[in-house]
């Protein structure tokens, strides 16, 4: 966007508001930017602004995707608006200051948050009859999210996450979150996964200079899985890919924020823009996009010789989205699989491959180290983060079993691809598919 951004506007001013319009595409997100609300594709391309207005932030899909409810501070035009993307018009729904909106999953009310003095309130403002009720009061109630059949709302209250049934049930703390600091949570559009944003349990959450860990639990918040860490903006939006196989967010930058997206299991983070509050739209008008049949980036190096030798890899990863990235890599072979760690600008990443052909990101956090038994001749215990990693899957005992080689260090190739990703170094080309499996095409 930033290099962009002067021509794209200027187009904007120029154009009828009919021709501003944008019809609904697969893979889109929605997000705040310089000068209004803009859209892009899941793969960080096609960026678009939308007349929504100067200062619009904080944006949410209708469930057919073809609306956007957002929020104006600070203008004559404060208040929520709805776009309609259809015909690229808008019309303001009502002037109070509202955060949060969170369209319902039957689309015929919107969940929103209202500040008041020493707190903020929940509510929700019913489509049809045009008036809205607040169904909780006291303290900070933020960041309304549905359950899929619209039934209950996520929220956060006072750093810790809540659910409320919306018929007048009674609110209550998340069953597997009791007691765990949290501002942001969302459930998966399936229901089945819950993602939430804390920060390390050695750290106070209050210290604003802690880093921010990114969870996937299940839906009521149990049995979480560390995803990520880094310079996670809190205070901004978490959401999920319409397939429930990435989540977005915000990363502060010192100047503003970025939006990123990683897949659910971990692994490498993908930069999409600059911008806040990211918000996927729905898979009502979003089904899985085939891949292409000609690539508008062609395959190199490593990755074209890869296709080549297992032409079906093509169908199965897609085109490639992106350029080229090398970075360092670093591997290790085990029994039933082997690990890969890559050293990225926006940190280390370690991934778990298993025989079986499936994939999930390791937790390189220090553990503190159990006894381990000497291993059978001819295995190895890992070192460094491959240790750590190795321990938190179950150490012997794991899929993985034993290592069966030294660590090997190698440059390596990385590309983002329309179903993945792709590595390549010390003679092979893995081809990472966001559905959790993977292949591997050995070169000569």
């Amino acid at each position: 966007m930033r290099f962009v951004l002067a021509l794209t506007l200027t187009l904007a001013l120029l154009a009828p508001a009919t021709a501003a319009a944008q019809q609904p595409s697969a893979g889109m997100l929605a997000f705040a930017g310089p000068f209004g609300i803009w859209t892009i594709g899941a793969d960080g391309r096609g960026e678009q602004l939308l007349q929504t207005g100067p200062g619009a932030d904080m944006p949410a899909w209708s469930p057919d995707g073809r609306r956007l409810v957002y929020v104006i501070n600070g203008t004559p035009e404060a208040g929520v608006w709805i776009y309609d993307l259809t015909d690229g018009s808008r019309r303001q729904l009502t002037r109070d200051p509202w955060r949060w909106p969170a369209w319902s999953p039957d689309g015929r009310a919107i969940a929103f948050t209202l500040p008041r003095p020493f707190g903020s309130d929940l509510g929700i403002w019913d489509l049809t009859v045009g008036a809205g009720i607040i169904i909780a009061t006291g303290g900070f109630n933020e960041a309304p999210a549905w359950w899929r059949d619209g039934s209950r709302l996520l929220f956060s209250r006072n750093g810790e996450i809540w659910n409320i049934r919306v018929d007048g049930g009674e609110a209550g703390p998340m069953a597997g979150l009791v007691g765990v600091r949290v501002l942001q949570a969302a459930w998966s559009p399936d229901g089945l996964r819950l993602a939430y944003l804390t920060t390390p349990k050695e750290q106070s959450f209050d210290d604003p200079t802690a880093p921010v860990q990114l969870w996937v639990a299940t839906s009521e918040g149990f049995d979480g899985q560390w995803i990520a860490q880094g310079n996670i903006d809190r205070t901004q939006r978490v959401t999920w890919s319409p397939d429930g196989n990435r989540i977005a967010f915000a990363v502060a930058t010192g100047v503003g924020s970025d939006i990123y997206a990683v897949y659910r299991t971990g692994g490498d983070w993908q930069r999409l823009s600059d911008g806040r509050n990211p918000a996927w739209r729905p898979l009502a008008v979003d089904p899985a996009r085939p891949v292409s049949t000609v690539c508008a980036i062609a395959p190199e190096r490593q990755f074209a010789e890869a296709f080549r030798k297992a032409p079906a890899s093509q169908q199965f990863i897609g085109c490639p989205t992106d350029q080229i990235v090398s970075v360092q890599g670093v591997m290790q072979e085990f029994e039933g699989g082997f690990l890969y760690y890559r050293t990225l600008p926006t940190g280390t990443t370690t991934w778990v491959f298993f025989s079986n052909g499936t994939w999930t990101a390791g937790d390189p956090r220090p553990l503190v180290a159990a006894p381990i038994a000497a291993p059978p001749p001819g295995r190895l215990v890992p070192r460094n983060a491959f240790f750590n990693v190795w321990v938190a899957l179950g150490g012997p005992a794991s899929p993985l079993g034993w290592a069966t080689s030294e660590e090997t260090s190698f440059p390596s190739d990385g590309q983002s691809y329309e179903r993945g990703l792709a590595f390549a170094g010390n003679n092979r080309v893995i081809f990472v598919n966001v559905d959790g499996t993977y292949q591997v095409v050995t070169l000569p």
